[in-house]
């Protein structure tokens, strides 16, 4: 009814465009002649994806259009229950987003205590290992240890927030899936709403304009 096919298909081209067109960019920057056959069929695909990605956002309008047209010629549709459905909608994604909010952060928490705890028992290790290790093997260990630069620390702790905050943030996305659906009915009824509202104060113009 509401052309979830078309719709991920749109964006799923969408997506292999996009992976396309960057591996387009860094093939160039590169400078080999080898990539130019690998390149030329990037671009085909980018070109493909790009009309097809057109064609289905098309398709999907066509079909929303049509859903929209059968909602409006139902007896059963009217202003209240379009108002009463779309509160219901938005209470339930409001909740989910609310406990999807809470469990990223208990998530966030309990990412910290492991962290925390996997760091403290490195650190013991360390100790360990160190006071294990004769003098000599000590003094060559931390001379190699001295070579790494304050640079290199730094891109290994932005690598590793980088990565922290990729995980906490497709965790959030993960617990708002279940409104996905929702989300796109949503859409629909605002659709409708628009509509009934549209054609009730074109009716009312015209009944102004006859009297």
């Amino acid at each position: 009814m509401f052309g979830w096919e078309e719709k991920s298909s749109y964006y799923g081209s969408l997506f292999v465009m996009i992976v396309c067109i960057i591996y387009i960019i860094l093939a160039v920057d590169k400078q080999n002649s080898a990539n130019i056959p690998i390149i030329l069929t990037m671009i085909i695909i980018s070109g493909v994806c790009y009309f097809y990605s057109k064609r289905c956002k098309k398709n999907h309008e066509k079909m929303k259009l049509k859903a929209i047209e059968k909602m409006l010629d139902s007896p059963d549709t009217n202003i209240e229950i379009i108002n009463e459905t779309i509160n219901e909608l938005e209470k339930y994604i409001n909740k989910t987003r609310i406990f999807a909010t809470w469990a990223t952060g208990v998530f966030v928490t309990l990412l910290v205590l492991i962290i925390g705890g996997v760091f403290n028992l490195l650190v013991k290790f360390f100790d360990i290992f160190i006071k294990e290790l004769p003098e000599k093997e000590v003094s060559t260990f931390l001379t190699d240890i001295s070579g790494i630069t304050q640079q290199d620390v730094m891109l290994r702790i932005c690598d590793l927030l980088a990565s922290l905050g990729l995980v906490i943030y497709l965790f959030y996305l993960v617990s708002l899936i279940f409104t996905f659906n929702k989300k796109q009915i949503l859409l629909f009824v605002y659709d409708v709403r628009y509509e009934m509202l549209k054609n009730t104060k074109q009716e009312t113009d015209s009944n102004k304009n006859i009297i």
